[in-house]
């Protein structure tokens, strides 16, 4: 899964489990700046905090990473990334 869709899917399951950042940060005994990290991209979990984001979304790691019909339109877009490797 790419960040930017786990940013969202991280974002997604907060406001559906009617949780602020601050609420989830203190669950998850980190600050709330990152949780917002984790939501802009600018940082991902460690996966030590994956079983207990699953608990405080009350979903499986497995749902955490998984696409949604939203997110895999925007993949399929037809945009491209080739790397040149030397």
């Amino acid at each position: 899964m790419e960040e930017k869709i786990l940013k969202e899917k991280l974002k997604e399951l907060r406001i559906k489990n009617k949780l602020t950042q601050e609420q989830l940060a203190a669950v998850l005994k980190v600050d709330r700046s990152t949780i917002a990290k984790w939501e802009t991209g600018e940082a991902m979990p460690r996966a030590a905090k994956l079983p207990e984001l699953a608990k405080a979304f009350k979903c499986s790691i497995d749902e955490i990473f998984e696409e949604d019909e939203k997110n895999k339109k925007a993949m399929s877009g037809g945009i491209r990334c080739e790397r040149n490797f030397k």
